[in-house]
């Protein structure tokens, strides 16, 4: 443990080893967000300081140490990049930047659960970390309605960063590089980016202030629902941010609360959603939520999949009707949205119930919300190519194109897509593959793996279900389910581009 934290203290200079002087004014742009790290740091390291607990260590010792260790890494980067590296970047710097930026500030995230899990290997450290800034929402955690509120509300922050956070911020800043900072939001955004606002920093400025806005009401809307101050500041943070991370073992089922229930449906479909539609909205376009065809289906989708499980509920597990509904709706929204709370044990259900959850817990939310997975917008293309080809067989010497709200598709859209779905599919399958040889069942290695591409957070099964952890798999599984935790967060594509010889090619 102690070699590790070393390792950490000297990681900037490692970096700054290892990267060309010409890209320091990335690494620069870098520092910035590890010293924010730092800093957000010391929030937790009051609260515990205010609220000790000797059983986690919680007297803000650890978060206290873990913000000067984040800050010295921050500020070395900093000043030692500073007035170098003026040159101009390419479009794939961008991409190196992005996973850059992860992967460091990862590693900044786990330094505090190093510190307080004294009872935690360095793997379950790195897996809590990793799970919480990917807003995945997969724990080793186990007593958490224990848990020291620095701790909880730390899990909290890191999910909310990922949600979009520190990207935004990020994409402040990239004008100052001298590059478009429209590549990164397109590889946060998926394919969906539409330009709404003249300028890149505006529009990463306005998403900023929208995804506060939200997050703010959601809060208040469930401080009015009765929970406690730090249960709705830490659900606030992770509902928007679809991260699953709950400030109890039984996720929000645990307040047997209806009102909570209702407001927590209520903002993951929100935060499911496309954020450019409230762009539009703040600019007095309301119309576009309407007409725009990736929110219907998206609305259409929650609809029949929440019908769907409420049926079966009623009809082949007993359940009252509106309890069903209750736990059918919920259900059907947080796998959709990748959220991954829960109000019930959905893993106690048989048969369809667990096979519509698996390709809810794939398909994923709208392309340019805090959603993971397929997104919806992929699979309208690939519906609309699907319909084009069908209609071409029955009418060969036709020409008929797909078309996207009244558009034709273009060529080099429906080529992306198509490649990136059967990148997906075959990566879940392989670590699915990866996950079997550490002696675990089918459906906890096919839905662990798939939970953790789409960054949904629970599994099916009895080990990895909404009732279970993560804690009792094997080291390896965890390190492989971290990798596809990072891959499903960085839209696959964009950290596999590494892995191309063209890449490095000057």
């Amino acid at each position: 443990m102690q070699n590790l934290i070393f390792f950490l203290i000297f990681l900037p200079i490692f970096i700054l080893l290892t990267f060309p002087t010409r890209y320091y004014r990335l690494l620069n742009t870098l520092g910035y967000l590890v010293c924010f790290m730092g800093l957000a740091m010391v929030i937790p390291a009051l609260l515990d300081t205010l609220h000790p607990d000797d059983q986690w260590d919680a007297n803000g010792y650890g978060f206290g140490l873990s913000a000067l260790v984040t800050l010295f890494n921050g500020i070395m980067m900093t000043l030692s990049t500073r007035n170098r590296g003026e040159e101009a970047h390419r479009t794939k710097d961008v991409f190196l930047f992005t996973g850059l930026t992860w992967v460091t500030l990862s590693l900044c995230a786990t330094i505090p659960f190093l510190l307080t899990f004294t009872t935690y290997s360095t793997t379950d450290a790195f897996f809590e970390a990793i799970s919480a800034i990917t807003t995945t929402g997969a724990t080793v955690l186990t007593g958490i309605d224990f848990a020291s509120p620095g701790i909880v509300l730390w899990r909290s922050m890191l999910q909310w960063f990922g949600g979009i956070g520190i990207v935004v911020m990020a994409m402040v800043i990239l004008p100052d590089l001298r590059i478009g900072g429209m590549q990164l939001f397109r590889s946060e955004f998926s394919d969906r980016s539409d330009k709404v606002l003249p300028r890149v920093r505006n529009i990463a400025k306005n998403l900023f202030l929208v995804y506060i806005g939200l997050t703010l009401a959601c809060t208040f809307c469930l401080l009015v629902a009765e929970m406690s101050v730090l249960d709705a500041i830490c659900h606030g943070l992770t509902i928007m941010a679809t991260g699953g991370f709950s400030t109890m073992d039984s996720s929000i089922g645990a307040f047997h609360n209806l009102w909570v229930e209702g407001i927590a449906v209520f903002f993951m479909i929100l935060s499911g959603t496309s954020l450019i539609l409230y762009l539009h909205l703040y600019k007095g376009s309301p119309r576009k939520f309407y007409t725009d065809d990736q929110f219907r289906a998206y609305l259409k989708l929650l609809g029949g999949a929440s019908l769907l499980l409420t049926l079966w509920l009623v009809y082949h597990e007993g359940y009252e009707p509106f309890i069903a509904l209750r736990h059918g709706i919920f259900t059907a929204v947080s796998i959709i949205t990748t959220s991954g709370f829960s109000n019930c044990d959905f893993g106690n259900w048989t048969g369809f119930p667990l096979v519509l959850i698996f390709f809810l817990m794939i398909l994923g939310g709208c392309s340019g919300s805090t959603s993971s997975g397929l997104k919806i917008f992929r699979i309208q293309v690939m519906f609309r190519v699907a319909k084009s080809q069908m209609r071409t067989l029955t009418q060969p010497h036709g020409i008929f194109l797909p078309q996207l709200e009244g558009r034709n598709i273009d060529s080099a859209i429906v080529a992306a897509i198509l490649t990136f779905v059967g990148v997906f599919l075959l990566t879940g399958v392989g670590f699915a593959l990866t996950l079997s040889l550490f002696d675990l069942d089918f459906i906890t290695a096919l839905s662990g793996a798939f939970s953790a591409l789409s960054n949904v957070g629970p599994g099916l099964g009895d080990i990895i279900g909404p009732s279970g952890n993560y804690q009792p798999l094997p080291i390896g599984s965890k390190w492989v389910l971290m990798a596809a935790m990072f891959l499903g967060r960085l839209e696959l594509l964009t950290l596999l581009v590494f892995l191309s010889p063209s890449f490095w090619e000057r």
